[in-house]
Order: structure tokens, then C-alpha cells, then sequence
């Protein structure tokens, strides 16, 4: 059976010279005009549940090798815009019918038809109605089957994104969940957080909890929209529920010293990006302020009472976790010098 989808034209076999070229050109424009345009990049979709599809019964002549059959579509809800068209799917047996004057085929191969002219324009009205008459070629003497679908042409939005505004990147929190929010450009598309489904309000804003385990964590935004373009926002988060660890390294737990004020000096570790320094540690030692460093503390000055002291070290991350530690110290004001009798008292002897 001939190719009636396609028609080839062979290819002029002499080269244009520049009057020739003219020629050419014009010929070119000519055989170009009124074709339509090309449709913008995207891809075709299901038009939807509420467009109904209902093949009538085919038609058969005598005289014919062909049959026709309507393909009825009635639309039950709002308008659906288009591009749309009416693809022949599952057409069989294949190598014994076809369709004639299709407007092109899928990239699949199938028949399609423009709805345009069937519709009076590129959107199928509320609760409209159009019939589509397709000739099946070889459907005469032939038993053949055929399942229409109608699809809309779905066009790639270039500004397409999300984007998650809150936690900050890199950031450390104490507990679990923690709120995400961010915004996604297209209301409609399907959000998800770390896989969980997500309903984005009408302006495109979200606002959701993500679970969080103890250490580093990935939060994944991501969005689909109809025409199938897949985007995403990734920011790490970290989770901090471990109190900071603390030392006391000097003085010893048990030393006795002998001055009001001493020193109090240690180690303080905790989960942080790098070495804990300054802001990322708070260390107080009986309520006084220590100075943070390089994992290290030192609190000068610390004031003590004539005998047994505690000394309380508390380290503070900022989540609010709390590690503490306390050690002993006597304390033992020197007294005046003095001369003490050790031994000899009331002994004598005989001088000669």
C-alpha cells in the first residue's frame, strides 16, 4: 500500500546561480506559505479526564476499499486550552490499514489530527463538543481497531524553579523537625520535601517539617509541572542534640592552693564545622565567664573561700545542649613564719 502520510519531492539536480538563487528562494517562500507554524518546544499531555473520546461505528461501501467512523469529543468541564489533537493510538492490523490525511504522526508513529479547525480556534470550550470523521484506509473489507486519545501540547517554562529560603545553608539547629520554607514559581506543580508530598499555597510559598537525624542531613526540594520539567533546591542541615564535652585541666580535682583567686582552665568540644571558637561555645566556671578558643577555655580570677571549694563548669552550644563538670579545690590562706620546736626540749649535758 502507498505512503499516503508523507510526500517526498525530489531535489532540483542543477546548482543556482544567483538569478536561479532568486528563483529559489521565491519557489521556497511559496512552498512554504500557509504551512503553520511550528509549535513552541514542551510536550504533549493527556487533555484530562473531563474530554470524553466515543468512536461511532464504521461506515463501509461497496464501492469503496475504505470505511469512515466518527470519533466524537465532548468536553464536561472548562475550557481546556490548547494546542490540542486527536491521536489514532493502537491502529490494527497494521500492515493492512491506515489513515488517510493525518496531520502528521507522534514521535511514536502514531496518526494525529489538529483540533483547530474541528474546535473553531486552539481551546476546547466548557461543555463544548466537535466530531472528528477519520477515513481508514483498507477498512473496507477489513475487521480493524483503533483507540483515540486527545492530548494538549504543555510548553517548557524557561523560569521554572524552586527555591528553599529557610533554614540557611549549613545550618545547625537543636531539635527535630525543623520547619523548611521556600517557594516554588508554578503553584500547580507537585512539591515534594525529602520525598513527602507538599501543597503549595496559591502564591507558590511552602511551609513544611522535615525530620531531621542526629549529624549531617540533606533537605531536597522538588517540583514537576505539567510539562514534565523536573527542578530542585538542595540545602544540608545539621543536627545538633549532644551536650558539648568539657575538661577541667587545671587545677587537679583535690588540689589544695593558696591564693583567693586562681585560674581554671580546659577542653571543650562539640559538633561544629572546624574548631569551636568564640560564639560557638559559651563557658562559665561558677557563673563566671571563660574565655573560648581553639577548643580550649580559661576563666581568670575565679574567686574562692577559706577551705573546700566546687568549682561548676558549665559549656553551652548554641542550640541550648549543656555539658557540665565540677571538681574540688581546698583552699589554704598561708599563715605568719615562725620558728617551730621540732625536738631537744629539756636536754642537757656536761661541758668539760
Amino acid at each position: 500500500m502507498p505512503d499516503i502520510l508523507t510526500e517526498r519531492r525530489p531535489a532540483p539536480a542543477w546548482r543556482a546561480g544567483p538569478p536561479l538563487a532568486m528563483a529559489a528562494a521565491l519557489w521556497l517562500l511559496l512552498a512554504c506559505w500557509g504551512r503553520p507554524a511550528q509549535a513552541a518546544a514542551g510536550i504533549w499531555v493527556g487533555a484530562g479526564g473531563q474530554v470524553k473520546v466515543q468512536l461511532g461505528n464504521p461506515v463501509r461501501n461497496r464501492r469503496s476499499n475504505d470505511a469512515t467512523i466518527d470519533v466524537k469529543l465532548a468536553n464536561s468541564g472548562a475550557a481546556v486550552a490548547g494546542p490540542l489533537r486527536l491521536v489514532v493510538g493502537a491502529l490494527a492490523p497494521a500492515d493492512k490499514v491506515g489513515i488517510q490525511s493525518p496531520t502528521g504522526k507522534t514521535d511514536a508513529g502514531e496518526p494525529y489530527f489538529d483540533l483547530k479547525p474541528y474546535l473553531g480556534g486552539g481551546t476546547f470550550p466548557a461543555n463544548g463538543a466537535a466530531t472528528v470523521t477519520l477515513t481508514v484506509l483498507g477498512g473496507g473489507p477489513n475487521t480493524f481497531s483503533l483507540v483515540p486519545r486527545v492530548e494538549r501540547l504543555v510548553v517548557a517554562d524557561p523560569n521554572f524553579s524552586v527555591k528553599i529560603t529557610a533554614p540557611a545553608p549549613l545550618t545547625t539547629v537543636g531539635r527535630s523537625p525543623v520547619t523548611v520554607q521556600g517557594a516554588v514559581s508554578d503553584p500547580a506543580a507537585r512539591l515534594t520535601l525529602n520525598g513527602a508530598p507538599v501543597a503549595p499555597a496559591a502564591d507558590g510559598r511552602f511551609s513544611a517539617d522535615v525530620s531531621l537525624q542526629q549529624g549531617h542531613n540533606t533537605v531536597v526540594a522538588d517540583a514537576k509541572n505539567a510539562a514534565g520539567q523536573d527542578v530542585t533546591d538542595t540545602i544540608s542541615v545539621s543536627l545538633d542534640m549532644t551536650p558539648p564535652y568539657v575538661t577541667v585541666e587545671s587545677p587537679k580535682d583535690g588540689d589544695t592552693v593558696y591564693t583567693p583567686q586562681i585560674s581554671v582552665s580546659g577542653l571543650v568540644n562539640d559538633i561544629v564545622r572546624g574548631t569551636v571558637s568564640e560564639g560557638q561555645a559559651n563557658v562559665t566556671v561558677n557563673g563566671r565567664a571563660a574565655a573560648v578558643s581553639n577548643r580550649s577555655y580559661s576563666a581568670a580570677a575565679v574567686p574562692l573561700s577559706v577551705g573546700a571549694n566546687t568549682l561548676v563548669v558549665v559549656a553551652a552550644d548554641q542550640e541550648g545542649n549543656t555539658g557540665k563538670i565540677s571538681v574540688s579545690v581546698t583552699y589554704r590562706p598561708p599563715g605568719a613564719k615562725r620558728i617551730e620546736l621540732a625536738s631537744g626540749d629539756r636536754q642537757g649535758h656536761r661541758m668539760r
